[in-house]
């Protein structure tokens, strides 16, 4: 279900697997840290999304599955990350 949500919520706001490279190439290194919070706000607080992140986070420490798909959220999150820094660094985007 969490999987299914989290797609359904990047296609509704036509977010796809992302080229960081083609996405840090043309702008400063604040428009693309607002770009990929303000995405990721986006898909986190579409009402399905905002109501399934409520039962896990409320039952993350009694249930193993719940605590897993947090794992998993952040596991993504970093990997995202990462992937993003990286290529702000290959553009030489620094502060």
């Amino acid at each position: 279900m969490y999987d299914y949500l989290r797609t359904q919520a990047k296609e509704k706001l036509k977010i796809t697997d992302l080229d960081y490279g083609k996405l840090v190439k043309d702008k400063s290194l604040e428009e693309v840290l607002k770009l990929a919070v303000h995405n990721y706000c986006k898909m986190s607080t579409q009402s399905e999304m905002f109501s399934f992140y409520k039962i896990i986070y409320s039952t993350r420490a009694t249930n193993c599955m719940a605590a897993q798909i947090m794992c998993e959220e952040t596991e993504k999150m970093l990997l995202a990350t990462k992937n993003l820094f990286y290529a702000l660094q290959v553009h030489q985007k620094y502060l």
